[in-house]
């Protein structure tokens, strides 16, 4: 790993390591012969991040572990890698495959299978071994693997793309109204057809693995003799840009075969790619649903047999007779096919599938987790609305769908549509803020009862953004259970937590999370209703706040590669300019791109490549990305004007809405182009690339420069605004002289101008409160995070807000709500305060390898406890504040080493555990800085305590 820029230079959230002696390349340890035996596991083994993966399409793949242990400062020195074909293989000490032997080297992350070639389907065993700092060895790891996929195009011979023949449909419910805002009269349409796909296969006997490869686009369901092969999996695949390249899903279907007869079953919906009514633009779709599937049985006599799609298979329309991801589902349980899903189910009524030409360019394994059913929510009220219509309040804004259970006779036609507030009256939905207006439809689901018993149903293609769910059909009040709301997102796991003695900012933080996971499919988007777009400021807006929280190395790496997928086909800029070739455009993925990216939005394609190198230390994304990311920095020097960038959409919906916008957005434009010089700067020394380093780093002096001639105002000592003042310092552009002038200046902007109130939009939001703290300001940061006057978040949760507004408004009792969406992720760009600051857990070197340990609030706050779970394991950082005495529990994992910075006005008083830190075994006095007592300590849980003084 190359030394680190100067920290001075660089930028906060950008959090380049810092060199110097207050990071030390080792960790600190004792004298051997004080060293205990070695207890060291090793566990969390991941192959491309995932645990035992089957079906990826990576056939050099990429091993990690962690070292689990209650030893302080252990760190790896060696390590040995095993690969085999088979277990017994393994088991035996034999790594047929791949054997590094013994590696002298301190990585444990991102280490690249270099062995013998794999290929499609082939199944890897590994383990690992590590020797600690005393070149002692540990015992092996537990076994874990990983399967391939279907890599090549050559591997899914036998498998056709197949679609409908014939749209059967004849109900009155397969069309609905279109109508936006610019249109005087509706227009009735229908979606393309939601088909029903079946094949039956005999299985002989001896059948040891079954896997089936599925493509079904836009969404689609297997199932194996009527059973779900994906459990609570939901709106599979991923979106992509679907004529470049479709994600097909691998399912391990031998429990559900038998020998004999089986059947397999697909249902499809359009998804994106059929969608073609939204905003009345039907260019935006890519066709009727098609499959590709290709099923592949393995016998313990090393026999294999294939199934693949092809015009053989049977099709037929079913009780799916409407579906739109924006508008809803309609389904009619009257025309279910009984049995269609199983063996012996008559077919001879239904036609054969037609084979079509691939509609994409390339089929790829999907390495993004799954979207999944997370949660159910109970009803909390149940009010009578007009006209019979029965109210359900499932108590907080959510994605997803409702779940019913009726009986009631056949042909009784239940609707339901969703709001995420209700109008002042509290009688009826005010649906303005999802956006109706924008995409001409309504978000509601139908369901048409078959009778004879209790039903119960959910949409399966569709999904909306709601609270408020708005029933039409009932004969009666409603049983309690009725209604239940169904919470599904990409299933992400949760890798850090934050609560803190206020339990205000507890109810923002949470807030802020709620409204990023509604907003989390396959892609990040602006909102989970209105255009479910993946606009790229919104998500290096909260970039950060994500990985904070959820695993999201896999998710951002797909979004990275879904910006190349667009590449170019902007069409036009904003001010009337072609597209021109290469570039980024606004939106990340589809054919809704919104023109060219504007400077500060395309910076995402920067900024994510950085954030996965910085918090995960992987350096795949952006070294596939290199010239890609090059061209962008040389378009956006283009659009400078003596180093000024002059374009861009600037800090993005701020209190009142971007006519109060106080920060210019060539003055944020250039903050972010400079940010990104320095990170391509770095990415070229990372990639040994000396000439563009330097030219990158000549690049970014003269923009800096330009920055502080056009923008710093001597007389304030600041660039004019809160969002100004915090970008400035979020990227390093305050030259050393003036950075407390501008910390000054921005405190000045919280207190003075604003009374105490933040002030600023998405740009502003991700930066101001980190820079409040690290400008000596910490006591306005929490004063500003606690406002409960317009425009605080407090404000906005007494207003009933379980999720963040896309604009915080004023909001009139008695009155609508503006057609802004309620539920926008990029205003929790800010959260990401609550780990870094708060916490105090920052990364000092890429991956947390070298980890930061600076925790803010404790003149504020009674306690607060942070966790993070980093490549290498858990980071803890627990603080309480009693009787003026800070205590400061803290956990690092093995291999890795931090600097703390314990709070003190006297740092020889500082104790460790039972005696004074300096003295402690594994801790190292290094000085101190701004009022903190550091140290370095090496791995393991130490508790520090300090005195405050007066």
């Amino acid at each position: 790993m190359k030394d680190k820029m100067n920290s001075n230079e660089m930028f906060h959230s950008i959090r380049l390591a810092v060199t110097g002696v207050l990071l030390l390349a080792g960790t600190v340890s004792v004298a051997r012969s004080e060293q205990p035996k070695p207890d060291v596991q090793l566990v969390n083994l991941r192959c491309e991040y995932r645990e035992n993966p089957i079906g990826i399409d990576v056939l050099k793949p990429r091993l990690s572990w962690m070292a689990s242990s209650e030893q302080r400062g252990v760190r790896q020195t060696a390590y040995r890698i095993q690969v085999a074909s088979s277990s017994e293989r393994l088991g035996s000490g034999e790594g047929d495959l791949w054997d590094t032997g013994k590696v002298s080297s301190e990585r444990s992350t991102h280490i690249r299978y270099a062995g013998g070639k794999l290929a499609a389907r082939q199944t890897c065993f590994w383990r690992v071994r590590v020797w600690d700092q005393n070149d002692q060895p540990c015992d092996w790891s537990p076994v874990a693997k990983w399967e391939i996929g279907l890599p090549e195009k050559s591997d899914w011979r036998g498998a056709q793309w197949i679609r409908l023949d014939t749209d059967l449909r004849k109900s009155s419910l397969a069309a609905r109204p279109v109508q936006t805002k610019k249109m005087a009269v509706p227009d009735y349409s229908k979606t393309h057809p939601a088909p029903l796909f079946r094949n039956e296969m005999l299985v002989k006997s001896g059948l040891v693995r079954a896997r089936a490869y599925v493509c079904g686009l836009g969404y689609s369901e297997l199932t194996v003799n009527g059973k779900p092969t994906a459990g609570d999996a939901v709106l599979s695949p991923g979106q992509t840009t679907y004529d470049v390249r479709a994600l097909y899903t691998t399912r391990d279907i031998t429990g559900l075969l038998q020998e004999g007869s089986n059947a397999i079953g697909v249902m499809m919906g359009n998804g994106f790619f059929g969608q073609d009514q939204a905003f009345h633009a039907p260019k935006l779709g890519y066709g009727e649903p098609a499959l590709l599937a290709k099923i592949v049985l393995d016998y313990a006599d090393g026999s294999t047999e294939a199934i693949g799609t092809n015009s053989t298979w049977k099709s037929s329309t079913g009780p799916v007779v409407y579906d739109n991801v924006y508008g809803g589902e309609t389904y009619d349980a009257r025309l279910e096919h009984i049995g269609w899903n199983r063996p012996g189910f008559d077919d001879s009524q239904w036609r054969d599938a037609v084979t079509v030409t691939a509609p994409t360019q390339s089929v790829n394994a999907q390495m993004v987790p799954e979207i999944r059913r997370m949660e159910t929510l109970p009803c909390q009220e149940i009010r009578e609305g007009e006209n019979g219509k029965w109210i359900f309040d499932i108590g907080r804004n959510i994605a997803g769908w409702a779940r019913i259970q009726i009986s009631a006779p056949a042909g009784t036609v239940i609707s339901m549509e969703y709001a995420e507030v209700l109008m002042p009256d509290g009688s009826r939905l005010d649906t303005a803020t999802t956006g109706g207006h924008a995409t001409g439809l309504q978000q509601k689901d139908i369901y048409v009862c078959k009778g004879g018993g209790m039903e119960t149903w959910e949409p399966r293609f569709t999904y909306h953004g709601f609270r408020y769910v708005e029933v039409e059909g009932l004969t009666e009040r409603p049983a309690d259970d009725f209604l239940a709301g169904v919470l599904v997102h990409t299933d992400v796991p949760r890798h850090g937590m934050f609560e803190c003695s206020d339990a205000l900012l507890n109810r923002i933080y949470q807030t802020s999370l709620w409204t990023i996971e509604d907003n989390i499919h396959s892609v990040i988007e602006d909102c989970p209703h209105r255009e479910k777009c993946a606009w790229l400021g919104d998500a290096h807006a909260v970039g950060e706040t994500a990985i904070y929280n959820y695993d999201m190395a896999l998710f951002w790496t797909k979004f990275v590669d879904d910006i190349e997928t667009v590449l170019g086909r902007g069409g036009v800029t904003y001010w009337g300019q072609r597209a021109t070739p290469g570039i980024p455009c606004n939106i990340a993925v589809g054919r809704r791109l919104c023109q060219e990216a504007r400077p500060d939005w395309g910076a995402a394609y920067i900024l994510l490549p950085w954030c996965l190198f910085n918090y995960y230390g992987d350096t795949d994304v952006f070294t596939r990305h290199y010239d890609h990311l090059a061209r962008w920095i040389s378009y956006v020097n283009g659009l400078s004007e003596e180093g000024i960038v002059v374009r861009g959409y600037g800090d993005w919906c701020p209190p009142g809405g971007n006519k109060t916008m106080e920060c210019p957005p060539n003055l944020t434009s250039t903050a972010f182009f400079y940010g990104t010089v320095r990170i391509m700067e770095r990415f070229a020394e990372e990639l040994g690339k000396t000439d563009d380093a330097e030219q990158y780093k000549r690049l970014a002096a003269r923009v800096r420069e330009a920055f502080n001639r056009e923008f710093f105002d001597p007389e304030t000592g600041g660039y004019g605004s809160q969002t100004a003042d915090s970008v400035a310092l979020r990227f390093g552009l305050a030259s050393p002289d003036t950075a407390g002038q501008v910390g000054n200046s921005l405190r000045a902007g919280v207190v003075e101008q604003h009374q105490g109130h933040a002030s600023v939009g998405i740009h502003g939001g991700r930066s101001l409160y980190t820079e409040l703290c690290e400008s000596g300001s910490e006591d306005v940061a929490f004063a500003a995070i606690r406002k409960e006057t317009f425009p605080g978040y407090g404000y906005m949760l007494k207003k009933g807000f379980t999720t963040w507004p896309e604009v915080p408004l004023k909001y009139d009792a008695g009155k609508p709500f503006a057609h802004h969406s309620l539920n926008h992720p990029m205003q929790s760009g800010f959260a990401v305060w609550f780990h870094e600051c708060v916490g105090g857990i920052q990364p000092a070197s890429p991956g947390f390898k070298k980890i930061k340990l600076k925790p803010y609030g404790y003149t504020q706050l009674e306690w607060a406890k942070a966790h993070y779970e980093s490549p290498f394991g858990k980071i803890t950082s627990d603080w309480k504040v009693d009787a003026n005495t800070f205590q400061w529990t803290v956990t690092i994992p093995p291999n890795t080493s931090a600097i703390v910075h314990v709070p003190t006005d006297k740092p020889e008083d500082v104790f460790e555990g039972m005696g004074t830190a300096r003295n402690r075994n594994g801790v190292e006095a290094m000085g101190t800085k701004d009022g903190r007592a550091l140290f370095q300590i090496g791995s393991g849980t130490y508790i520090f305590s300090s005195n405050l003084g007066t």
